[in-house]
């Protein structure tokens, strides 16, 4: 996934179009290296169950074109909740940043009972 697509993705979530929310372009790069940052420990954790290399230091991009180093599962399910977060407070849209808060938590929360949890067949008896 690009930047741009977690930008689109998130401001879809918004209920904006793309093509309607250029008034954050001065400040989308930062605030997506912000969320990659707040995300980073997660990010690992995720990694570390999958049998994957872990990163050594927390990814920053220069331009919405270049691709995101974060799992798919969780950009779309932590980051762009955060993102959209991000997003609503800059538009002092305090009650949609609660919401959207609430959702990047829950994000966080589902991702980490995911790799807390590992499920047991008893009919096979194989895990």
């Amino acid at each position: 996934m690009t930047g741009q697509q977690l930008f689109d993705l998130s401001v879809g979530r918004m209920g904006i179009s793309p093509s309607n929310a250029t008034s954050y372009s001065d400040t989308i790069i930062t605030q997506i290296n912000g969320v990659l940052a707040e995300t980073f420990t997660l990010e690992n954790n995720v990694r570390e169950y999958k049998a994957l290399a872990v990163l050594t230091t927390i990814p920053q991009i220069t331009l919405l074109s270049e691709t995101l180093t974060y799992q798919d599962d969780v950009l779309k399910n932590v980051v762009s909740w955060a993102l959209c977060q991000q997003l609503a407070v800059s538009d002092s849209e305090f009650a949609l940043a609660n919401y959207f808060g609430d959702k990047y938590e829950a994000g966080k929360r589902m991702t980490k009972k995911l790799i807390a949890t590992e499920i047991v067949d008893f009919a096979s008896g194989e895990e």
